[in-house]
């Protein structure tokens, strides 16, 4: 069955490059279901072609980005998220990516201040308000990752994950 699904997820991927052949859109897509199937460098050969085909399109930066971060490719990866924030500056989405890489690079307070831009851009973000909670307990600050948790459970209140963190 995996072969199967293997086939058809090819199938897809080549069907929406034929549809879209100067589309850097098709491209993100194809890479998408590449890296679904494992096939990292394929799907990242595709975001280079979809920046080839636009330099302009964050959304293929920012598939560049998981990508690459999957391929454990982390100056790579930060380049490539900091290019899709560059063209796509009001996404909270990206923010709350940067907050994620920053922290794990152990860099608390640019992570805490991505999070604080990601609910400025969106202020229902419960990623980014999860984001700002794990943040705030590596920062040891208890008290305002209660207040995220909380806002985060305001914002989805059946995420039973949530409600064990409380």
């Amino acid at each position: 069955n995996l072969f199967l699904i293997n086939i058809f997820d090819m199938q897809h991927c080549r069907a929406a490059i034929r549809i879209g052949p100067k589309s850097p859109e098709a491209r993100v897509r194809a890479a998408s279901i590449l890296q679904g199937m494992g096939k990292l460098k394929d799907a990242l050969a595709r975001c280079v072609e979809a920046i080839r085909i636009d330099p302009k399109s964050a959304l293929a930066f920012e598939k560049k980005h998981e990508i690459e971060l999957s391929l454990e490719l982390k100056a790579d990866s930060w380049k490539s998220l900091t290019k899709a924030m560059a063209l796509a500056p009001r996404s909270a989405s990206l923010h709350a990516k940067a907050a994620e890489v920053l922290k794990e690079m152990g860099y608390l307070k640019s992570a805490l201040k991505q999070c604080r831009t990601a609910i400025r851009l969106d202020p229902r973000s419960v990623t980014a308000y999860q984001k700002q909670c794990s943040i705030q307990i590596r920062s040891f600050l208890k008290k305002q990752a209660l207040g995220s948790l909380r806002k985060a459970l305001a914002l989805s209140p059946d995420d039973a994950a949530m409600h064990a963190g409380l």
